[in-house]
């Protein structure tokens, strides 16, 4: 008789599948700090919705953080959002600030126009309130600087490219390793100095100097005859408020209050910035028809001295009879 079929093996039972890593936890989003009861001044932070530099608030992660420096040293902060359906509305609220940080990197964001933004901003300007960065600001600086040179000793440097919060250097980029610009090496630090010595003191040709920005030195290909160091020139200038550590954020808020200052002599001793008052000025500005066509200027004209330097907080600032004389001046 044939043997009986052995018996199947039992089926061994699949090991059990490691359980999912956990995701790591979402940072968690800064909280903006109470507005002072009795501001020093007035200060918007716009963005554009949208983009991959934004944190789960909307907001890119330094946003709040820079804001709350500024509510620390006595100012109003708040970030808005800018969008071509609201850039008019917008507009007469930013003209009723006394400064206003641009965080919109390059690149397109739905619904946002960067040349119709652009126009607003200078709208802005010309109204007296300090942009930063102004749109044109950086197109200013390198015509400013062009063609001026400085020697390096350090050998084999290559490019060297230098974080800057408003004048003062912050970050040096050398050889592929960020450091502070204080343990920078002695020959950088000096190169770098010497650019501070040259910048413009306060305005570049009537717009202020950025808040944060990067110069990016590259090397002529020629050197001193004398000495035989490197010759080094702006190869290229940045601008624009993004990837700010927190740690930068009270020396931004500083800055910011300088920048006002420098800009606008009526905004008063550093720290103390000038509060715009809305009713008296931008009414005057909707009921003049001068004050209308000074401001149209401004944008259709920007190299126009008289529209460029024309302060509508000045002119509020006025008595009636003086204010006819300026706009006969005008």
């Amino acid at each position: 008789a044939a043997a009986p079929a052995a018996a199947p093996l039992p089926k061994k039972a699949a090991p059990a599948a490691a359980p999912a890593a956990a995701p790591p936890p979402a940072a968690a989003c800064a909280t903006l700090l109470p507005q002072p009861a009795v501001p020093k001044g007035k200060v918007a932070i716009i963005e554009c919705k949208g983009g991959s530099d934004k944190g789960a608030d909307g907001h890119c992660h330094d946003t709040i953080h820079i804001c709350n420096a500024l509510i620390k040293k006595g100012a109003c902060a708040m970030p808005m959002f800018y969008d071509d359906v609201c850039c008019e509305e917008l507009c007469h609220k930013l003209m009723d600030c006394s400064g206003v940080i641009v965080r919109v990197s390059p690149g397109e964001y739905a619904g946002a126009t960067r040349s119709k933004l652009d126009d607003m901003l200078r709208k802005v300007a010309g109204c007296g309130t300090v942009v930063m960065p102004h749109p044109d600001v950086m197109t200013k600086m390198a015509a400013k600087m062009k063609g001026v040179v400085f020697a390096c000793t350090g050998e084999g440097e290559g490019e060297i490219c230098v974080k800057f919060v408003y004048k003062t250097p912050t970050e040096v980029m050398l050889g592929g390793k960020c450091v502070p610009f204080k343990s920078a090496k002695p020959e950088a630090v000096a190169m770098i100095n010497a650019f501070v010595h040259c910048m413009p003191k306060d305005m570049v040709d009537g717009v202020p100097c950025p808040l944060v920005w990067t110069v990016t030195f590259d090397k002529t290909g020629n050197k001193c005859p004398a000495t035989g160091n490197d010759f080094y020139h702006i190869h290229e200038c940045k601008s624009g408020c993004v990837g700010i550590t927190e740690e930068l954020c009270d020396h931004v808020a500083d800055a910011c209050f300088q920048i006002c200052k420098d800009c606008c002599p009526s905004h008063g001793a550093a720290g103390h910035v000038h509060v715009a008052a809305p009713a008296a000025e931008h009414a005057a500005e909707h009921s003049c028809p001068e004050l209308k066509t000074i401001a149209d200027i401004k944008v259709s004209h920007p190299e126009n001295r008289m529209a460029k330097h024309f302060c509508n907080k000045f002119y509020a600032s006025l008595p009636e009879d003086k204010q006819k004389l300026l706009l006969l001046c005008c």
